[in-house]
């Protein structure tokens, strides 16, 4: 699942990567891990890496496929 439409092969590298990672970057730049599912933003502190995508799985499985 991404957080933008599915870029077209002949697009702008740069642009795609800006735009998925607009809401995570502030994070990611300070080291802690961050991601999107949805509209819901999961951050955890430093070494909880397992930890934010063990929640983010879970939230994907509890809230279904998109569509």
């Amino acid at each position: 699942m991404l957080s933008c439409p599915v870029p077209p092969v002949d697009c702008d590298e740069l642009a795609v990567r800006a735009a998925m990672t607009l809401f995570t970057f502030p994070f990611n730049a300070l080291g802690w891990p961050a991601l999107a599912v949805g509209s819901v933003q999961l951050v955890g502190r430093a070494g909880d890496d397992a930890l934010v995508l063990g929640a983010g799985l879970d939230l994907e499985r509890r809230l279904g496929s998109p569509g």
